[in-house]
């Protein structure tokens, strides 16, 4: 939902080139966090959502042209790696302006192919369900 007025900019895309950012993960989301920073949470090799910020240099250079991921939350393994892919992920991001401490925390909920599914509360995972 949007909430406050709108912000309308004009780009000139003929100057413009398009740059291509390929995680080699698959994407579930993109978030806009509490501190206006973009989130990616891709899914990692183990079925884990991995939630990263991506830090963007030159981007107006095509030679210097550079970009990196950087994790928020470190990552727990499984106990015992299977491979179930996560098949849908709902992610939220709370704005209960009566509890600071809440207010802009990233939670989700990944269901994998087995119907497995991960709780997710400010971008850790607490549980998992098999």
């Amino acid at each position: 939902m949007l909430t406050g007025p709108a912000c309308v900019k004009e780009i000139d895309v003929s100057t413009r080139t398009v740059r291509t950012v390929k995680p080699g993960l698959p994407i579930h989301a993109l978030v806009i966090s509490a501190e206006k920073e973009v989130v990616i949470v891709m899914e990692n090799h183990g079925a884990i959502l991995d939630f990263s910020k991506i830090e963007v240099n030159n981007i107006d250079d095509s030679v210097l042209f550079s970009y990196a991921f950087k994790q928020q939350t470190e990552l727990v393994p499984r106990s015992s790696f299977l491979v179930d892919p996560i098949v849908k992920t709902v992610v939220v991001v709370l704005e209960d302006d009566d509890d600071p401490d809440l207010f802009g925390k990233i939670h989700a909920i990944a269901i994998r192919e087995s119907g497995a599914f991960d709780f997710y509360m400010d971008k850790f995972r607490i549980e998992s369900h098999i």
